[in-house]
């Protein structure tokens, strides 16, 4: 996260895009700081008793500024009806940063009426004494002699004091409006007609407060003060402030000494100490610039610095509850557009602006261990750093996306593989059902044709011979034939009865049901058929025993129409929980291959062993037989 110094520089390049599209136009003027160089120390010194006692360079600066003005006025552009708002600042632009940009905002969002803003940095008031203000005076006459100046607005306590000693002599009949004005600060000021204030109330007790709660350990705390008139005066308010403190924690001021002075007490305190950071001036009364203390103290500081001021947040203090300067800017703006619009100014009573939410820095909580537990309920912390979900929330929502949407895709892929195999299972269910139905109206069909017409077929078959023997010898041959075509049907009968279902397999077993189907072919296809073992148990369920002796059958159908072999071979034999069947012959064989058309018979077996969870394979080769192999399991459920 970027330095607030730096956020606050982006913000304002922002705002002044922004404004250059509101009805507030904002005329920067050339300060003091344009026209002279300003050094410290003794330089300064020697610099202002030039500046007061040459006439002639005194002569040639008004000469300067009388000119700028007249090339101002000359390429000014305001109509009547125009408003012109003059802000003074004290010190410069820097300290007041954020007062500037709201104030010209909420000023610009209130206004309904064309408003050139004119702002100027009293960069006198940087230096103590007075004795720079007759220049300072005489630019201002100078620059506004011949333009009228509706509402002149002062930010900070020099500022202020400037307007109002030297208001009759510069804008004696333009309304003031005193911003920023701690009431403890201007004791000597009275406001006369005209005058309207928004005040600042600095809360010490509560600073002290804030840092003996978040912490608790602190035995010591150092307030540091510059050498101008306010830190003389803030010296003794905060020592009427901190009394009822006196009992849990020694206050030390250091006041009046120069920066490199600071910094070395500052070095030597340890993390029970507490730095609280008040304005700054070295020694020879001269306000630095306000980031530049602290990017030195807290560099070498060996306790955390707290502050007053939300534009100190960011620059090395840890927080607690700060003035905000961009509500002072808001205020003063509401202020302003009461009085252009033509309220009079004593009228007006702006409430106190008071201390905000606590506000904390978070690489300074993390720098002196501080725990977020013991923040002020309310609080905010500012500058964490970001976290995984911030800094890479695009890629991690679109990798959640795509997880969700995989998960949903593989959810649904799980949901037809369920949906698939309880549909398989259901079909393998209904198939076995179907080859039992099957297998049962063929027994009841073979029962019958055994039972029944076989039986008739045989009476018809003795009635015949006995027709035979008491006819005459005419009738004899005829009653021959009879018979014999009678026996020849009955014993087609039985066999077709055998072949609809043996009653061997069920009274028997498969053993001797396969034994005798290879003595039936042998007799009747004249091809050796020979059952060389059979290793199963005894007992197999009736599914799995009908699928093994009908693909047995179909495979001695194959080898009798399209082997050509002369004797055929099968085995029975129990492996790894499963009962394997081969079938194999010495004929001429085929050639195998994913291209070979397959034909009836090899899809009923084929799908007569899946019904039964079985394996079907065949292996050929042109001029070397055929193997058929069927593996069922003895177990339900096994692979």
């Amino acid at each position: 996260m970027k330095n607030l110094t730096d956020q606050r520089s982006l913000r304002g390049d922002e705002r002044s895009v922004d404004s250059s599209q509101s009805t507030v136009e904002r005329r920067p003027i050339p300060s003091l700081s344009d026209l002279s160089t300003v050094s410290t120390g003794p330089r300064v010194r020697s610099a202002r008793r030039r500046l007061i006692s040459s006439s002639s360079l005194s002569s040639a600066i008004l000469l300067l500024l009388a000119s700028c003005a007249l090339a101002r006025a000359a390429t000014s552009t305001a109509e009547d009806g125009r408003k012109r708002v003059l802000v003074l600042y004290s010190f410069g632009r820097e300290y007041f940063n954020e007062f500037r940009y709201e104030f010209r905002d909420e000023l610009s969002r209130r206004s309904t009426e064309p408003v050139e803003l004119f702002e100027i940095p009293m960069e006198t008031a940087r230096f103590a004494g007075t004795t720079m203000e007759g220049p300072f005076q005489d630019y201002l006459s100078a620059l506004f002699a011949e333009h009228r100046v509706d509402l002149l607005v002062t930010m900070g306590a020099p500022a202020a004091r400037f307007s109002l000693n030297h208001r009759d002599q510069l804008f004696p009949s333009s309304p003031l409006l005193l911003a920023g004005i701690e009431s403890r600060a201007r004791p000597d000021i009275s406001p006369p007609e005209g005058v309207v204030s928004v005040p600042v109330v600095i809360d010490f007790q509560g600073a002290v407060e804030n840092i003996l709660r978040i912490a608790p350990e602190t035995t010591e705390i150092v307030m540091v003060l510059g050498g101008s008139a306010i830190s003389r005066l803030w010296l003794a308010e905060t020592r009427k402030a901190f009394q009822p403190f006196s009992d849990r924690v020694r206050f030390t001021w250091l006041q009046g000494l120069s920066l490199e002075e600071i910094r070395e007490r500052v070095a030597g305190l340890s993390s029970q100490s507490a730095i609280l950071f008040g304005e700054y001036g070295d020694a020879a009364g001269i306000v630095n610039r306000r980031d530049d203390p602290f990017a030195i103290l807290h560099a070498v500081s060996g306790a955390p610095i707290f502050g007053l001021f939300d534009s100190q947040l960011g620059t090395g203090i840890v927080g607690g509850p700060l003035l905000s300067e961009a509500e002072i800017g808001r205020r003063a703006a509401a202020t302003a557009h009461r009085i252009l619009r033509g309220e009079p100014p004593e009228t007006i009573e702006p409430s106190p602006v008071t201390a905000g939410s606590p506000v904390y820095d978070f690489r300074e909580l993390t720098r002196w261990g501080i725990r977020e537990t013991l923040l002020p309920e309310g609080s905010r912390v500012l500058f964490r750093p970001p976290s995984l979900w911030d800094e890479h929330r695009m890629l991690l929502l679109m990798g959640i996306s795509f997880l969700v949407l995989e998960t949903a895709l593989i959810g649904g892929l799980l949901l037809q593989r369920s949906r698939r195999r309880a549909s398989q299972k259901e079909a393998r269910a209904l198939a076995r059902r179907l080859l039992t139905a099957h297998e049962d109206e063929r027994r009841r069909l073979a029962r019958e044709l055994h039972d029944d017409l076989s039986q008739r077929l045989a009476r018809l078959a003795i009635d015949a011979a006995r027709l035979r023997q008491a006819s005459s010898s005419s009738v004899e041959e005829p009653a021959a034939a009879m018979r014999d075509e009678l026996v020849r049907l009955s014993e087609d009968v039985h066999a077709l009865s055998y072949q609809l279902h043996p009653s061997v397999l069920d009274d028997l077993g498969l053993k001797d049901a396969l034994q005798v189907e290879c003595d039936r072919f042998s007799r009747r296809e004249s091809i050796r058929a020979e059952m060389t073992s059979f290793d199963g148990p005894s007992e197999l369920p009736p599914e799995t025993a009908a699928c093994l002796y009908r693909i047995a059958q179909e495979a001695l159908r194959n080898v009798a129409r399209h082997s050509g072999a002369s004797q055929v071979s099968l085995e029975v034999t129990t492996m790894n929980g499963h009962l394997q069947m081969k079938v194999s012959d010495d004929g001429v064989g085929f050639a195998s291959g994913p291209r070979r058309t397959r034909s009836l018979g090899h899809a009923s077996m084929k799908e007569r062993a899946g019904l039964v969870r079985g394996k079907l394979d065949i292996e050929s080769a042109p001029g070397r037989g055929t193997t058929v192999t069927v593996a069922v399991p003895l177990r339900e459920g096994s692979p």
